[in-house]
């Protein structure tokens, strides 16, 4: 790691009490942290992945937002909101959490989502999927948010059951992270599809669950967080997420749980 180079970059970027300075009077860079004693890293650029020891990001939405659009500060496509009868809201309060939560209301078709073409395609490219999101009670089955979120098949998304499991749908094709309740406090998801195995994952802080037959079905469809525009999403909350593409995805999946361990999960 080039940390002299991170130094020389002119960012001066004091999210927190520097630990000290360059000959150029540049504090160092510090990438942000959050969470639970303030444990838990929320990176806001790609010197902060690779500080971090981690690839760098295709797209990166902070979900802090009081408006509008989703805004991605890396790859430049925003998630533009939609939902029937009610839109997703902004500026949720999450316990243990300074930053605010995108916000999605049980019953309707609420979502954040970039188009297809616009975004990552994975029929054709590896993608990984990592939101910081919280899982709250639901009444039935709901979507939560996903790579391909199209009302048609070649779905590749998350959903959350009653009981609170993480379950992993694969055009359709669900598969419960059994024993887990994930509800009440923000945790990791992390959901990836890898090429050219189309070996469908995912993680999660609480355990893993895995697809390695389904995954060649998979469509290039709307990507974001929500549920597909025919479906019902569950209530949650989603205070950060990145996209990893291609040979950064590769890495990512690569690293299995070393990925949210070295986030400080």
């Amino acid at each position: 790691m080039d940390y002299q180079g991170l130094y020389n970059r002119g960012l001066n970027r004091n999210y927190g009490v520097p630990t000290g300075v360059d000959e150029g009077g540049v504090a160092p860079l510090v990438v942000p942290k959050d969470g639970p004693g303030a444990g838990v890293y929320v990176p806001d650029c790609n010197e902060c992945m690779a500080a971090l020891g981690l690839p760098a990001l295709s797209h990166l939405y902070e979900c802090q937002d009081e408006g509008g659009n989703a805004v991605d500060s890396i790859g430049g496509i925003n998630l533009a909101p939609a939902g029937n009868p009610t839109l997703p809201g902004y500026q949720a309060s999450i316990t243990d959490w300074v930053r605010k939560g995108l916000i999605f209301a049980q019953g309707n078709s609420s979502r954040f989502t970039m188009a297809a073409m616009f975004g990552p395609n994975p029929a054709t490219e590896s993608v990984l999927w990592l939101a910081y999101m919280r899982f709250n009670t639901v009444a039935a089955t709901r979507q939560m948010g996903g790579i391909a979120m199209g009302s048609g098949g070649g779905r590749l998304q998350i959903r959350e059951s009653t009981a609170g499991l993480a379950v992993l749908d694969v055009n359709g094709v669900t598969t419960n992270m059994t024993g887990q309740d994930h509800r009440g406090l923000v945790r990791p998801f992390a959901l990836s599809i890898s090429k050219p195995s189309n070996l469908c994952t995912l993680r999660t802080s609480m355990g893993v669950v895995t697809d390695a037959t389904n995954g060649g079905s998979v469509a290039d469809a709307e990507c974001g967080v929500g549920s597909n525009p025919g479906g019902v999403t569950g209530s949650h909350e989603v205070v950060w997420l990145g996209i990893f593409r291609g040979a950064a995805a590769d890495t990512a999946i690569a690293a299995g749980a070393g990925l949210l361990t070295s986030l400080g999960w």
